[in-house]
């Protein structure tokens, strides 16, 4: 992930194209009652066959929830736990694209 994420920028994601579309967007409660998290980027992945999907990221976590269309209706992922990312790989939770 950049350093400074504005509104534009490009994310890492092997699939896709994966666009920062909004910035200070705020993620409610998650269905395990996780959250609420503030001040998250919202991104907007295009894929090759033109499906498209968004994703959320809270500031020092990485990803905490998902939607994406599966033949016309919305469904998602959420963060279901959280876990304290590995020493040897601090950068895991950002990188992710599962």
């Amino acid at each position: 992930m950049p350093s400074k994420v504005t509104v534009g920028s490009v994310l890492w994601n092997s699939e896709a194209i994966e666009t920062v579309v909004a910035t200070g967007i705020s993620v409610p409660n998650l269905s395990p009652g996780l959250g609420p998290y503030y001040n998250c980027i919202k991104s907007k992945i295009i894929y090759p066959d033109g499906d498209i999907d968004y994703q959320y990221y809270a500031a020092g976590l990485g990803q905490v929830k998902t939607e994406f269309n599966d033949d016309g209706g919305i469904n998602g992922l959420e963060l279901s736990e959280i876990t304290e990312r590995p020493k040897s790989m601090p950068w895991l939770p950002l990188l992710l694209d599962d």
